[in-house]
């Protein structure tokens, strides 16, 4: 699945691939939000951070697996931020970012 894109906002998450061209409902996320930042992880999960929700900017997370389309609720981060960079570092944590004060 290293082809597939992951696309949400608010709930609705789809998940596509380049060959296929098509978009597929999957999961929902456990917490509504945008601006966030989506990181693949080497195990082919994906790791969603922080971003704005209905209750503004969030400090939590979740991880989301593929093959069976549920999200995983994590760790809150220690600072809530929207508008921020995630990048995978070489030790397989995802790292980053800047604090976007509305």
């Amino acid at each position: 699945m290293a082809s597939a894109a992951l696309y949400c906002v608010v709930l609705v998450c789809l998940l596509g691939t380049a060959a296929a061209q098509t978009w597929t409902a999957t999961g929902n996320l456990n917490s509504a939000r945008d601006r966030h930042t989506a990181t693949l992880l080497p195990n082919g999960l994906v790791l969603v951070a922080c971003g704005l929700g209905d209750t503004g900017v969030l400090d939590s997370g979740e991880v989301f697996n593929p093959s069976t389309g549920v999200w995983t609720v994590t760790d809150n981060l220690n600072t809530a931020r929207d508008r921020h960079t995630a990048t995978l570092l070489p030790n397989e944590r995802a790292g980053g970012g800047w604090r976007w004060k509305h």
